[in-house]
């Protein structure tokens, strides 16, 4: 990964922030997408952007620039490289608060256009004059409904494909619905008359459709959310044009670094139709590939990559008598093609031997909520699971499974909602146990005052009974900085690392790479982490996956910490840690110190060091019964500057508990 710092601005220690300025927060950018190869103008709406200076995009071929600021509006100018890849992007902007969230930001290959009001009519229509085309859109608020007219011969085919629930997946709601626009997809004739609808496909809440004129003349597409709403976050992007627009698709995985021929279904690609594509050789995890038909490129589509062979499941097997014969580790690809179908799988165990079952189809954009189960060749219930208990997963399935004895088992795959069709379609991995780690960043864009420190919070999940020490820290570290790596023993799954940045770093932002590595029997395995974003969705947070965490760094703060690297103890003894104030400008006040991440049992008072006093120690108190082990501590600091509350933090003390004896 190349590393670079957005951003141009060079600050000197003479300037200075009374305390920590808002962090932007992003709401929209319309458009939500650009063409290959053109420039075009864009607008940010958001809270606290009034001082944004620069524009961060995840991937290569798409460079930003901010050309007016205000509170909550930035005028933006994106440009697209004409070999840029196709695809999702993370947009943010870096403002002198740090970087805002992520806002997804599409590359096409289509000619776009934005919407023009008013066209909440058909009398109102937007004319649209040559396909195919990607037309930019907001619902506002208000009721808004938008309407485009086309001009079409008798007996000619066109799709619309809107995708708005793909750009905005969680927004807050009131009254326990979603808070994404619900779209609706309506053609109607020049009397306003209904002649076509669809208001999602399968389980999806975009919509798309395909339409024939039935004589020459003009048609109107219109747009709305299905109860009305509009919103500044009710962006879409809708494409319309005699294209193909794939609704589902086999296989959803197949062996890494090998090529397969994916059958694409959908509208206007008459049955099921076949383009190679190759798969990447990066095992095991969801990469996105990119389909071609006559040589245009269709929308990426997401497969699971694995290390071993992939098969297809075999018709009947409905039962565990007619289940197909498989042998782990394999994937296997497999439809529930009706209501009540279930897929029956065969496979020989010795006794005390372990599995890991797991379906991928919720993650795949398939309508399938799976139910995995294990049965003896009687037919007998030995083991189920509905929903993955990792929360990223749901609701697709897993399992962890042990053998009570020599013979066959079934593995069965239903769907928990009783559905069924062409495009129900899974993908079942059955493999051996495998002792593994995740790294997951749980905050996605910190930010760190120049010549000041930032903790990271890390979260490590174990998987199928690995239990070992896991060390996280930064790669490609920029010349100047000091990273302290956090050191998770078994007994703990999350904690802090701390990054230093010098007092010339230049504001802006730049992305950052973790990576976790761990001891597994005689292997020394690495993991780049994942960063995680929190996201309201109806009434309750969740995460979800980002494409990189970005840094921004901020002006400097009127005092900061410095912490030994390293301290030691014994269990029941007390730990002193030396801690030192290094004040600015004209900050001169006294500052409280406390520690962060005590070992089990432990305790440590918290402690002031004074006005004009730049020393002092705080004490952690290990108790009897605090384990043995290595543990990363943060130490905090809080002064007042005028009528603010200045939070900063120290770089991470590693702490070595030693036994009593």
């Amino acid at each position: 990964m190349r590393v670079g710092i957005i951003g141009f601005t060079f600050l000197t220690l003479t300037t200075m922030a009374v305390a920590q300025p808002p962090v932007p927060q992003l709401q929209a950018v319309f458009p939500a997408g650009a063409q290959r190869g053109t420039t075009v103008e864009a607008t940010a709406f958001g809270n606290q952007l009034q001082t944004a200076f620069a524009v961060w995009v995840s991937g290569e071929g798409v460079k930003g620039e901010v050309t007016k600021a205000e509170n909550n509006r930035v005028q933006l100018r994106l440009t697209v490289a004409p070999d840029a890849p196709v695809g999702e992007r993370d947009l943010r902007l870096v403002t002198k608060g740090g970087v805002s969230n992520r806002i997804r930001f599409f590359v096409g290959t289509l000619p776009e256009i934005n919407e023009t009001e008013p066209n909440n009519t058909v009398a109102q229509a937007q004319p649209i004059a040559n396909l195919p085309i990607v037309i930019n859109g907001t619902l506002n608020p208000g009721e808004d409904v938008d309407c485009f007219r086309l001009t079409l011969k008798a007996g000619q085919t066109i799709t619309a494909d809107l995708m708005a629930q793909r750009l905005f997946p969680y927004l807050p709601s009131s009254g326990g619905q979603p808070g994404y626009l619900d779209g609706v997809l309506v053609v109607r004739d020049n009397n306003g008359r209904e002649l076509a609808f669809c208001d999602d496909i399968f389980h999806r809440p975009d919509p798309a459709l395909a339409f024939t004129a039935p004589a020459d003349g003009d048609y109107v597409l219109e747009v709305h959310d299905l109860s009305y709403r509009g919103s500044v976050q009710f962006v879409y992007r809708l494409t319309v044009g005699t294209l193909p627009v794939v609704t589902h698709y086999l296989p959803l995985g197949w062996q890494a670094g090998t090529t397969v021929r994916l059958m694409l279904s959908g509208l206007m690609l008459n049955g099921r139709v076949l383009a190679d594509v190759f798969v990447p050789p990066s095992p095991p995890q969801l990469v996105t590939v990119l389909p071609c038909l006559d040589g245009q490129p269709l929308a990426p589509l997401p497969l699971v990559s694995v290390p071993f062979p992939v098969a297809w499941e075999v018709e009947p097997n409905d039962t565990p008598e007619q289940a197909t014969r498989i042998n782990p580790p394999i994937g296997v690809n497999g439809t529930i093609y009706r209501a009540g179908d279930v897929d029956c799988f065969v496979f020989t165990a010795k006794q005390g031997q372990r599995f890991v079952m797991e379906t991928w189809a919720w993650r795949l954009n398939s309508p399938v909520d799976t139910v995995l189960e294990v049965l003896n060749r009687q037919g007998n219930l030995l083991a189920a699971n509905d929903d993955h208990p990792d929360g990223l997963k749901r609701p697709d399935s897993y399992l962890e499974w042990t053998a009570p004895s020599d013979g066959d088992f079934v593995v069965r795959v239903r769907n928990r909602l009783n559905e069924g069709g062409d495009g129900f379609a899974y993908f079942l991995v059955v493999r051996p146990f495998q002792p593994d780690f995740e790294v997951r960043v749980n905050e996605d864009n910190p930010c760190v005052p120049q010549g000041g420190t930032v903790a990271i919070p890390i979260a490590v999940v174990r998987r199928e009974g690995f239990a070992g020490e896991v060390t996280v820290t930064l790669a490609d570290v920029p010349s100047g900085w000091q990273v302290r790596p956090l050191v998770l023993p078994p007994n703990r799954n999350d904690g802090v690392l701390t990054i230093t940045v010098p007092d010339n770093a230049p504001l802006g932002a730049i992305p950052l790479r973790f990576v976790g590595k761990a001891q597994i029997g005689d292997a020394t395995v690495t993991h780049d982490a994942i960063g995680l974003e929190t996201v309201q969705y109806v009434d309750q947070q969740r995460q979800d996956v980002v494409k990189t965490v970005v840094l921004g760094i901020v002006e400097p703060l009127p005092l900061r910490l410095t912490t030994p690297e390293a301290v030691e103890g014994k269990v029941g003894s007390g730990v002193t840690i030396a801690v030192r104030v290094e004040r600015r400008g004209d900050f001169k006040g006294a500052v409280q110190v406390s520690v962060q991440n005590l070992p089990p049992n432990a305790k440590a008072d918290a402690v002031t060091i004074g006005e004009g006093q730049s020393d002092g120690t705080i004490t952690v108190q290990l108790a009897a019964n605090t384990p043995a082990g290595v543990y990363t501590l943060l130490v905090q600091g809080q002064g007042k500057v005028g009528e603010q509350n200045v939070m900063v933090v120290a770089p991470a003390v590693r702490l070595t508990v030693h036994p009593a004896q």
